[in-house]
């Protein structure tokens, strides 16, 4: 195996699905399952996203505005262009999933705070673990941390110090 070519190696291999991955499957098939309640739901179309966009000036009380002309005067309600019952429900679907697209956002704001706390515990501790190896590193006792000290510290990214005199 020691003489394995990396690809043969990578075949012998098969992918492990992890807890993680089955918790995060199942988060997103709920996710799945509540969009699917909101029968008007759509995907974001870049040509259509660009007609909403233009239309985004066109107030409420413009559009309630119309409709209420639209309901009262029937030349309006002939030309087809315009259904009033659809108004209203659209406003009242805007004022329900207001709040839902605010609860979200702070779902998906602390998701990703939650996330960067844990890497950022993680991290505590990895570079703990760095700072003890290479305070070890200095015992010839522990001549064989150096490897790790030397991969830790590639892997780490920083440049150092340098130095930081002022320029007069």
């Amino acid at each position: 195996m020691a003489n394995d070519k990396p690809e043969e190696v990578k075949a012998q291999f098969t992918p492990t699905v992890t807890e993680s991955e089955i918790k995060a499957r199942k988060f997103m098939d709920g996710i799945d399952q509540l969009a699917a309640t909101v029968p008007w739901l759509q995907g974001r179309f870049p040509a259509r996203a660009r007609r909403a966009a233009r239309h985004r000036a066109v107030t409420k009380a413009f559009m309630h505005t119309a409709a209420a002309a639209v309901s009262a005067v029937d030349e309006l309600q002939s030309l087809a262009k315009f259904a009033p019952d659809d108004a209203r429900l659209l406003f009242q679907d805007d004022d329900a999933f207001k709040p839902v697209i605010r609860k979200l956002e702070g779902l998906v704001r602390d998701l990703k705070y939650s996330m960067e706390m844990r890497k950022a515990a993680l991290a505590d501790g990895t570079l703990q673990i760095y700072n003890i190896a290479q305070a070890l590193l200095r015992d010839p006792a522990s001549a064989h941390l150096g490897p790790y000290v030397d991969a830790m510290k590639r892997d780490l990214g920083r440049k150092g110090r340098g130095n930081k005199t002022k320029k007069k």
